[in-house]
């Protein structure tokens, strides 16, 4: 259904209506099959992520934005707003030239980032057992058939769901 995508949901708890109306549009017996951008057991601070980016242990902006957005996000882990993403490396380093040559990366790339400079937009980083249990058992209708757990980069932070309908 989609990779990634749950962040995306106006307020966590449009997930039950989210699962619902999957209910009502996927056949019994038919899968569907989420990737999570979900926050650790152990919320990391803002701090390390910067010291991995400086010591060139994050790989990219992508897995910068989301370690970052984790590191960010509200009390539960699981909330923060695209602007504080982009506020937290303009205060780490407004010159993006400097940043750039700092961590290795093209400039170009580093400048994708300037998408979340005016957004207010939140992301919501749920939890696997969040979702399950949206889609097994409030409101349920779904059974988990699969967690996988990718070997790449941050893959812990992006299990892959597969739910069978009921």
């Amino acid at each position: 259904m989609c990779d990634g995508g749950l962040q995306l949901l106006d307020n966590p708890n449009d997930l039950r209506a989210l699962v619902q109306s999957l209910h009502r549009m996927i056949a019994a017996g038919g899968l569907c099959v989420i990737r999570l951008f979900s926050a650790p057991p152990e919320q990391e601070s803002p701090e390390q992520v910067f010291a991995d980016l400086f010591a060139r242990k994050i790989g990219n902006l992508n897995l910068l934005k989301l370690r970052l957005g984790m590191a960010l996000a509200d009390g539960d882990g699981q909330c923060v707003r695209l602007r504080q993403v982009w506020d937290a490396i303009n205060n780490i380093e407004p010159d993006f030239l400097r940043l750039a040559e700092k961590i290795g990366w093209p400039l170009e790339h580093l400048f994708a980032i300037n998408t979340y400079r005016e957004r207010h937009m939140k992301y919501f980083f749920l939890r696997a057992e969040q979702v399950t249990d949206a889609f097994c058992h409030t409101p349920g209708g779904f059974e988990l058939m699969e967690t996988h757990i990718p070997e790449y980069e941050m893959g812990d932070r992006c299990p892959i769901l597969t739910f069978r309908r009921n």
